[in-house]
């Protein structure tokens, strides 16, 4: 049976991105050796992919083996940096927040991401490819394609938030381009990257199932892909999902599930997912993973997550509150904050850190059941805007 259009896409997406869950022909072979630790291993690697001639540019290929390598250490986490303040709101109140993309730290990435689709959507062969996908699940071609998606656009750019996770495969003490935005009074929480991975897609799944009448809703935990030739890739990636569709177009009108609303919902998911992950490889180091929640509706029919205005650094703001206590009681039975939580290292010895807030922080972390063995310091100097180590 054919793949769903979504999951056809995730799957090229994912190579891509080399997801370690996924295994593909081209070196399935090479994956169930697992001798990582074997540099003739990764050259191997590399020639199968370059045989097969998937990628368009050694660029790709040389980002796909260092991906891949880091998401098979063993040791490695999704980690989180943050700042002390943060932190304790965390762990006293068990929750997660998602904050708008309208207020990332560089509103330009979006535009990145934007202007690679719109390229790759106004040309062929994407436009004929479109205008078939769409006429075979029963909706007008691609100009209505193109007309709902800026409309979905210009809601959605305003109703998208995301938490941000470095994928640390490193041992040691984090990343130093991280740590200059936190320290000297930040932390970076190690979050389990197994137990992460089930809880985004626990929320992606709850919210499907109570997405509003007319809603256009999704959610998905993906890896940032660096890049500067997003146009390039996203044309790729759209051109062989809708190609293998259209190949097999009389078996897609066969199965049970056809209903036209849901294939064109996917195709929307597609370019949407495009333009929030695409990243500029000026920004590689941070190796970022991104959870979205983005919905044309308000989302409040789950007890565990809830819209919310708050002021963030003296900026009012809506946020999503995501209550992992909540979600922990309705799925994860079995879970708990110190499986949750690989290690937890905070920023220069206790003495750099106030009595009050310290005690605050570590009895904020011992009442969830965390392990104090993991609990580290950074040794890492901190050199100040002054130039002085702190």
């Amino acid at each position: 049976m054919s793949k769903l259009p979504y999951d056809l896409f995730l799957q090229e997406y994912s190579l891509l991105c080399s997801y370690p869950e996924l295994q593909y022909e081209c070196y399935d072979t090479l994956l169930n050796i697992r001798d990582f630790t074997n540099e003739n291993f990764w050259r191997e690697f590399r020639n199968v992919l370059v045989n097969n001639d998937l990628f368009f540019h050694e660029e790709t290929i040389d980002c796909i083996v260092r991906m891949v390598k880091e998401r098979y250490h063993p040791k490695n986490s999704y980690v989180y940096y943050t700042s002390l303040e943060t932190a304790n709101a965390i762990f006293s109140n068990q929750e997660l927040w998602l904050r708008s993309t309208t207020l990332m730290n560089d509103d330009h990435e979006l535009v990145f991401g934007k202007e690679a689709v719109d390229r790759v959507l106004h040309q062929n062969p994407i436009e004929s490819q479109i205008d078939g996908y769409c006429k075979l699940f029963q909706a007008d071609g691609h100009d209505d394609f193109l007309k709902k998606f800026e409309s979905l656009y210009q809601t959605l750019r305003y109703n998208t938030y995301i938490i941000c996770f470095s994928d640390d495969a490193t041992e040691g003490q984090g990343k130093l381009s991280m740590w200059r935005s936190y320290a000297p009074h930040g932390l970076a929480i190690y979050f389990n990257r197994e137990r992460l991975t089930r809880l985004s897609t626990f929320l992606s799944t709850e919210l499907q199932g109570v997405s509003a009448e007319g809603a256009y809703t999704f959610s998905r935990m993906l890896p940032a892909l660096y890049t500067e030739n997003a146009a390039e890739m996203f044309e790729f990636l759209m051109s062989k999902t809708l190609s293998q569709v259209l190949k097999n177009a009389s078996e897609y009108k066969m199965m049970s599930d056809f209903t036209p609303r849901l294939y064109l919902d996917q195709l929307y998911d597609m370019v949407f997912y495009s333009m929030f992950l695409f990243k500029t490889k000026y920004y590689e180091e941070e190796k970022e993973y991104r959870l979205f929640l983005s919905s044309t509706k308000e989302i409040n029919a789950l007890n565990f997550l809830r819209r919310q205005e708050v002021n963030c650094a003296g900026t009012e703001q809506y946020v999503y509150k995501l209550s992992l206590r909540n979600i922990f009681q309705a799925n994860y039975s079995q879970n708990s904050w110190d499986k949750l939580i690989d290690k937890i290292i905070i920023w220069g010895k206790l003495n750099n850190i106030s009595t009050v807030a310290n005690n605050l922080l570590l009895n904020n972390i011992a009442s969830l059941g965390i392990s104090s063995s993991k609990i580290e310091f950074a040794e890492i100097p901190y050199r100040s805007a002054h130039g002085k180590e702190a």
